[in-house]
């Protein structure tokens, strides 16, 4: 099947086949992908649509499980079964005000008994309730309270006027998670029921080992009675078989076995019920007997096959189904030994249970559930504590939790729990516990120390900084402490005090200090004395620090240089080394020495003063292996590292990823990989992939090879060093928090002026990189084309030039004449990427467009644009080619001639943001007329920046709050220009009424702290207590999670939005896990901007509550040039739009806390719950005047339209050009 997609990608039924194949082994992940493209290819295509939901279903995605699940009535076993085709409407989960409601049985007796809890809360509806079910059942549903009638048979059905499946119903009512209806037991025995088990005194335990035969996964989910002989040597336990259907084979067994047989006693589901009920333990597979006892809230220990049935999910010995349920899993396919072998562990030694609840006394009704009572919070924490250590960090887990639930306030369990949290990859989850326990302790260095690691992880470097400090502040020394803030430093480029903080690490248990019975060097002159340079930690570390060699040297000793004797020769050549020494037996006499990472910091190595006079390092001048010639270009590839680094697992990548650049023609790959096992062999070979590792003796070999490529492509690892150090075009490909060399957010690399840097944009995405390195090698190959074309016409190399406004076409790239007559338009350079999603992509879209416009101005995109077609207006899409086809030349060359200073002739705008910062991308392009554009909410600037911010020609803010706040600070170079809206997607028109007559509140934007979203919560929710008839809809999202970071701690909304796989965030399971019921909402998350005008105008009212705007609020302008109410807090940039007659200000501004992120807020403000709830009753009580404000907004706008905004903003930019 593999060999099926790889051959035709778009094979629709080897997709789902394949999908099918790897979630049978436990890769679930990888068949919801294959799924989803297999109906990306065929929408219909039913068996995929199936196949995803129970693939959802099992990672626990439920609202999109059960959606894709109503593709069941179309699949081939459904179309066989006999089914009544009603022809009342299906429930859609509304009020029933007096129907009836049919619910109806599907599928196997279990899926009735787990669904059938649905019909209490369907009886909240206001209806009468129906249940059809099997005949098995019938006597059990009849006692379920709210249930007005049990049929069988279609012809004893009563008069309904609507009705809905019992596995529909999890999909109506919107169930998630965190609001599965799981009030047990909402089943009970019957109360006359005669037999009764002898009370012996011991553990009763009833046994299931086989489901269903016509199951269609019945020989994954049932072991054998065999398996459950282990268990009956087990001291004061009595068994007994609840098998309905016993085989002539286990039926022998079973009657040589000291279990009871009570299959003869079990007519229906009630009398299993009524058994069940005088048990203490259930122990079975996945069977209806599982639901069963699970429903009558009686323990249940439930064993499951490696890839289980969806409503288990994938991993957790609890399920939120049925609470008193255990699950025993499989560890691996078919093996039901361990699991067996865990079931006995767990009975031996108990007196009733494992977790010590005494027995249940024998009674026709099932006992409500008891969960055993918590033990003090100091025991807790002790048992706790003692399964950390063992490694059982799941029930670790769930004995913090319990603490923290007997006594929130426990710093330590705070502490504990975020830490596993964190190793789950559950990052926002840890920061939350990570940041109580400082609330309750602000001096705790544990919780300080996990925070800076978890903002480190969450790639947020410089914010984890002041937690390290901290940490460090309020504890004994900690070498590994001071070594985590040395190398968040370092990352962050602070040289000076990470490489003073980096001496920490001879102090950890890493590293073992040699020859320190020498003097340390202090950086002092060195005549007469004799110098030893020694290696530490790997090989890539020694090639990157040697370069240090030469500059000792200069300090007038005689200098040794000691490595490992794989790096002697390729060290021997390095000029001012007086000899290479790889025996310590060999060392001469030395009178000072130095570890190799100690030099930066003793010499005052900054970002400016790095010495990368490249190569330091040069290839033997004796070849041993020559490449044979080829026209095609030279690359070599790494994907792994050493196995003995600590994060060699996030560095390495797979031989696999490579595997896409095949496709670059004119490429051919060469493998530098030295170790590798026989499964990448097999791959190289198959691919006709060279392996070179037989000719990597030692890295002189290895630089010799190198020398012969064009260019090297890898992983972080000694090969990156070792090209890098040769002066070697090097493409090195970075885990998302890097190690600390290659710093944060650029592309370039200091130490390796012929490296470029491929960043992972979130954790793990390898997939991200490869796709930006095979754009970038196809960009490579067509550059050097043009390149060699223009060489043999004799006229030098590709200009740059001609990419840029004002210059020739692409077919006259080759020429590099100067224009003959001046241009009579005047260029102008848009640095930043243009988008249709965020706020910044938009104004640069928009500018884009207005400049098109205008034939006194030719624009150039210098960023390569991040438009997804499904997103774009078509009409715009087709406005843009030409430009967009442009920029694709210019970035070829700028590509090639990544290490040249591009200068532009005409002036460049470039984004810039808090304390003044930008992409960096002034370092490559520069003009002489440098306009920045700036949008800002954090009010601490330093000095540095201010200096910095004084080479712009001009700064363009985007409110007057912004301009404002710069001019305060003493810049004289500052104007200030609105941003606008469209007039033809944002303007007053008529409501489609598709919500009916309910009071529609719209919010929109970024979901960030600064935005203020918990305050609308908390205001919504008062709100909808008297007007129940109003719907919030949502259209938050949020490209940087980090920042919602300190909703959680207002005390307006309950914890934060998960995100989900595909970067979304989860709005709906939070606004529900916040108290609002699921039809007081929608979330309509990130939408194109072109269709935002009609969604819009659905509203009555909008709301901002936002603590600070650097702008004046995008969405916000929007919604009142559609003549919508708009609440507005009275602050920073909403000050622009605030005049009472065309919006509801929130004058009632409290002062905002400071957050990590945002530790400037002067000027911000905290809007007031009570004000904006008594907005809202304006807006509802009187729709009239708040329609005529809302046009009187629409007017205003009109002076706010693109147009007109950009010709201001152009204005300003002629005055400095």
């Amino acid at each position: 099947m593999e060999t099926a997609v790889n051959l035709q990608p778009n094979y629709v039924e080897a997709l789902n086949n394949l999908g099918s194949a790897v979630e049978a082994v436990g890769e679930v992940e990888r068949a919801i992908s294959l799924y989803n493209a297999a109906i990306d290819f065929d929408p219909n295509c039913i068996k995929a649509h199936f196949n995803l939901s129970l693939a959802l279903l099992l990672t626990g995605d439920l609202p999109g499980g059960f959606a894709e699940y109503e593709w069941r009535w179309e699949t081939d076993q459904a179309q066989k079964l006999h089914r009544v085709n009603f022809q009342q409407p299906l429930w859609d989960g509304s009020e029933l005000n007096g129907k009836t409601i049919l619910l109806r049985s599907e599928q196997g007796l279990g899926d009735a008994i787990q669904f059938v809890r649905y019909a209490q809360i369907v009886r909240e509806k206001g209806g009468k309730i129906i249940v059809s079910c099997y005949q098995e059942l019938k006597r059990l549903f009849k006692q379920i309270p709210g249930i007005d009638r049990v049929a069988v048979k279609v012809e004893e059905l009563p008069e309904f006027q609507v009705q809905a499946p019992l596995m529909s119903l999890p999909y109506i009512l919107g169930t998630n998670l965190n609001n599965i209806p799981a009030n047990i037991p909402y089943l009970s025995a019957p109360a006359n029921w005669q037999f009764s088990l002898e009370n012996n005194g011991n553990l009763k335990v009833g046994i299931v080992w086989a489901g269903n035969a016509e199951h269609l996964k019945d020989y994954q989910r049932s072991s054998h009675l065999g398996y459950f002989m282990k268990l009956l040597d087990v001291a004061g336990a009595s068994f007994y078989s609840l098998q309905k259907e016993v085989s002539a084979d286990d039926r022998t067994l079973l009657n040589k076995l000291p279990v009871t047989d009570l299959s003869e006693n079990l007519g229906d589901f009630a009398d299993t019920a009524a058994v069940i009920s005088q048990l203490d333990l259930v122990i079975c597979v996945d069977t209806a007997v599982a639901h069963l006892a699970g429903a009558l809230g009686k323990p249940v220990w439930i064993l499951l096959s490696f890839v289980p049935d969806w409503r288990w999910m994938l991993s957790g010995e609890t399920n939120p189904w049925y609470p008193t349920a255990r699950l025993f899993r499989q560890q691996k396919i078919g093996d039901w030994e361990p699991v067996f072998d865990r079931v006995k562990t767990a009975l031996v030694g108990a007196e009733r249970l494992a977790e010590g609840v005494p027995p249940c006394p024998p009674s026709p009704c099932p006992p409500s559930p008891c969960p055993p009572p918590p033990f003090p919070e100091d025991i807790e924490f002790n048992i706790a504590n003692a399964l950390q250590i063992q490694g059982n960090l799941e029930a670790a887990e769930a004995r913090y939790a319990r603490v923290i639930a007997i006594n929130p306030r426990h710093e330590l369990a705070h502490s504990y729990l975020g830490f596993l949290k964190q190793k789950k990859g559950e990052l926002m989850a840890a920061i939350a516990h990570y940041q109580q326990a400082i609330e309750i302790d602000p001096n705790a260095a544990e919780a300080n120390l996990y925070l800076g690691c978890a903002l480190q992880d969450l790639g947020l470097t410089a914010e984890s900084i002041a937690y390290y400090d901290r940490a460090i502040q309020f504890s004994p020394p900690s070498p590994n402490t001071h070594l985590r803030l040395a190398l968040a430093l370092l990352l962050t480029g602070n040289f000076q005090r990470g490489f003073a903080e980096y001496e920490w690490r001879w102090k950890t248990q890493e590293l073992e200090p040699r020859y320190f019975d020498r003097p340390l060097w202090d950086g002092s002159d060195l005549q007469g004395k004799t110098i030893l340079l020694h290696p530490e930690q790997g090989f890539g570390d020694a090639i990157h620090f040697v370069r240090y060699a030469p500059l000792v040297k200069a300090k007038g000793g005689r200098v040794i240089v000691a490595c490992h004797l794989l790096l002697k020769r390729l060290f021997e050549g390095i000029a001012g080394v007086d000899r290479v020494v790889s025996n310590p037996g060999e060392l001469p006499d030395f009178q000072v020495q130095s570890p190799l990472l100690s030099l930066p910091g003793i010499l005052g190595t900054t970002l400016e003063t790095i010495p990368a006079n490249i190569p330091y390092l040069t290839p033997p001048a004796e070849v041993k292996f020559v490449l044979p010639p080829t026209d095609k270009l030279r690359v070599g590839i790494v994907w792994a590292g050493g196995p003995l680094n600590r994060k060699n697992r996030e560095r390495s990548c797979q031989l696999s990823d490579f595997l896409a650049l095949l496709d670059v023609a004119e490429v051919s790959l060469y493998s530098l990989q030295k170790d590798f096992p026989a499964g990448d062999r097999a791959l190289l070979n198959q691919h006709s992939i060279p392996d070179l590792s037989e000719h990597l003796n030692d890295f002189a070999d290895t630089a010799a090879i190198i020398s012969q490529l064009d260019l090297v492509i890898c992983i972080d690892t000694s090969i990156a060093h070792l090209a890098g150090a040769l002066g070697k075009p090097v493409w090195i490909l970075l885990s998302f928090v890097p190690d600390w060399r290659w710093m944060l957010k650029r592309e370039d690399s200091p130490w390796y002026p012929t490296a470029r840097l491929f960043r992972q944009q979130k954790t793990g995405d390898w997939e991200g990189v490869f796709d930006r390195v095979k754009i970038a090698l196809q960009n490579l190959i067509s550059t050097s084309k043009k390149a060699n074309s223009t060489a043999g016409a004799g006229t030098g190399a590709p200009p740059l030039q001609t990419a840029l406004p004002g210059n020739a076409d692409r077919e006259d790239l080759p020429r590099n004449l100067p224009p003959q007559n001046p241009p009579k338009v005047t260029g102008i350079g848009i640095s930043w990427p243009i988008s249709v999603t965020s706020g910044w992509g938009i104004y640069g879209m928009n500018l884009t467009l207005q400049l098109l416009k205008n034939p006194a101005w030719e624009v150039a995109l210098l960023a390569t644009p991040s438009i997804n077609s499904e997103f774009i207006n078509p009409l715009h899409k087709s406005l843009l080619l030409p430009v967009i086809e442009k920029q694709k030349t210019f970035q070829e060359l700028a590509t090639a001639n990544y290490d040249k200073q591009i200068a532009c002739n005409f002036p460049v705008l470039y984004a810039l943001g808090n304390n003044l910062a930008s992409s960096g991308v002034e370092n490559q392009i520069t003009s002489g007329t440098q306009v920045g554009v700036i949008f800002f909410e954090d009010t601490r600037i330093t000095t540095e920046a201010i200096e910095r911010a004084k080479k712009y020609s001009v700064i363009v803010a985007g409110s007057n709050w912004n301009a404002d706040v710069l001019k305060s600070c003493g810049l004289t170079n500052v104007a200030m220009v609105n941003q606008g809206i469209d007039p033809a997607i944002f303007h007053p028109a008529p409501k489609t009424n598709l919500m009916g007559d309910r009071f529609v509140i719209f919010s929109g934007g970024k979901l960030e702290y600064r935005k203020g979203q918990d305050i609308i919560v908390a205001a919504f929710k008062r709100f909808r207590i008297k007007h129940p008839d109003a719907l919030l809809i949502t259209a938050w999202h949020n490209f940087w999670p980090q920042y919602m970071l300190g909703i959680e701690q207002t005390g307006n909304a309950i914890g934060l939005p998960n995100i989900n796989r595909d970067g979304t965030l989860g709005i709906a399971q939070w606004l529900l896990a916040n108290g609002l019921p699921a039809d007081s909402f929608i979330d309509i998350g990130l939408i194109p901007n072109h269709l935002a005008g009609q969604i819009v105008r659905e509203a009555d009212c909008a709301v901002f509550t936002n603590r600070c705007e650097g702008g004046t609020n995008l969405v916000a302008m929007e919604c009142m040039a559609c003549g919508i109410p708009t609440i507005l807090s009275a602050n920073t940039g909403h000050l622009d739009l605030i005049y009472s007659n065309i919006c509801y200000p929130l004058f009632k501004q409290g002062r905002v806390k400071p957050t990590a992120h945002f530790p400037g807020v002067e000027g911000w403000g905290e809007s007031d719950v009570d004000e904006v709830v008594a907005a809202l009753e304006q807006v509802y009580s009187r729709r009239e005047e708040a329609k005529n404000r809302g046009f009187a907004a629409a007017d205003f706008m009109l002076d706010w339209t693109w147009e007109k905004q950009v010709k201001r903003f152009l204005d300003v930019v002629s005055n400095v050009v």
